[in-house]
């Protein structure tokens, strides 16, 4: 069940944006040719506030919906290895390989980091 769910949801995750499709505009843009200078300059203003507005938004919507990810993951980590304390599942998930560059691949390969854990708690 933890695996299907989280894989969907990587699924998702490689498919979202963090960016808007559009595109920032010079200041000398023209919007409409007929109109004034004065009333193309603010309609450039507006467009680029909706811009950096619609990008933040998306950028918080993908890490918002990374960091969900992450915390199933944690939770499934936790389930099945009763034995990982909450300090050695941090540390795997802190370091900023691992939340940078997150994907199903190192997904799989956290598993195998966390059986090094245990082999070295046997120790």
């Amino acid at each position: 069940m933890w695996r299907d769910e989280i894989n969907q949801k990587i699924e998702k995750f490689k498919r979202m944006k963090r960016h808007t499709d559009m595109k920032e505009v010079n200041e000398n843009h023209v919007f409409d040719e007929e109109k004034s200078v004065k009333w193309n300059r603010e309609q450039v203003i507006i467009h680029n506030e909706k811009v950096h507005e619609d990008n933040d938004n998306k950028r918080r919507e993908y890490y918002n919906f990374k960091n969900e990810i992450i915390k199933l993951q944690k939770e499934q980590i936790k389930s099945e290895n009763p034995w990982v304390n909450e300090n050695q599942i941090d540390f795997v998930f802190n370091s900023e390989f691992v939340y940078d560059y997150y994907d199903y691949e190192l997904y799989c390969r956290i598993d195998d980091i966390i059986n090094f854990i245990h082999d070295f708690n046997k120790k």
